[in-house]
């Protein structure tokens, strides 16, 4: 999430970074569906000013001054997880807030940042697209559209056919088959659990048990190049 600078002020050593008022987004915490804040915290007022001591107070040196983060969230935070489930769960609600019924998605699913959407026709998903883009100035979506009936969405390739969707493993163009080699100073439990997540993936991912056996000949492959001897391959296919 990029963060646009309203101003700049030196104190000192320290330099703050300041936003404008409509970066707020914790007095949505604790507020309807989005994020109950249970029996811990006495009321709501008290549950923003502890979020907001999380999000409102890191401090990070560069090169000399010490910059302070008032509206957003430092990488590797343990409140991040939390903030950007929280705060796209409000961009999503205010975009289907603003957007007539017949312009809604028709199924919509979310991991963190990454949405996947099915609409009835182009005019709803460019409607739907430019609501969700004008919520938060700093928070930018782009869109990619389904290319010969196929898109992907994380690792999954799904394909839209007559009767439904077809499900399998999606691998990016610039993927390279290199995992760790069979040669290299890792633990063997690490190899064997290498093995079994990718075996275990493809098969959660197949839509149907016919797509199963091709993966798993792809896995195979892609570990022989890695140096990964068969027998191994047999013991990791056996006990999957």
């Amino acid at each position: 999430m990029s963060i646009g600078l309203d101003w700049i002020r030196t104190i000192g050593n320290f330099v703050e970074f300041k936003l404008d008022p409509d970066c707020k987004l914790l007095q949505n915490l604790g507020s309807g569906p989005v994020l109950d804040p249970g029996p811990i915290w006495p009321d709501q007022k008290t549950y923003e000013e502890a979020a907001g001591m999380g999000c409102e107070n890191n401090y990070v040196p560069v090169n000399g001054p010490f910059y302070r983060h008032v509206d957003d969230v430092a990488m590797g935070s343990p409140i991040a997880p939390l903030m950007a489930d929280v705060c796209m769960n409000y961009v999503i609600d205010q975009a289907l807030a603003v957007t007539p019924p017949e312009c809604q998605p028709d199924l919509l699913c979310r991991y963190v940042d990454d949405l996947f959407l099915l609409f009835s026709n182009q005019d709803s998903l460019n409607r739907f697209f430019t609501n969700i883009t004008s919520i938060h100035r700093n928070i930018i979506f782009t869109k990619e559209l389904e290319t010969n009936n196929c898109l992907h969405f994380l690792d999954v390739l799904i394909e839209k056919t007559s009767t439904g969707f077809i499900t399998s493993t999606y691998r990016k163009p610039m993927h390279t088959g290199l995992y760790s080699k069979w040669s290299s100073f890792a633990p063997l439990r690490r190899k064997r659990n290498l093995v079994n997540s990718l075996l275990r993936r493809a098969y959660d991912i197949a839509s149907s048990y016919q797509l199963v056996p091709t993966e798993f000949m792809n896995i195979k492959r892609t570990l022989s190049r890695n140096g990964y001897p068969n027998n191994f391959w047999t013991v990791a296919f056996s006990i999957s």
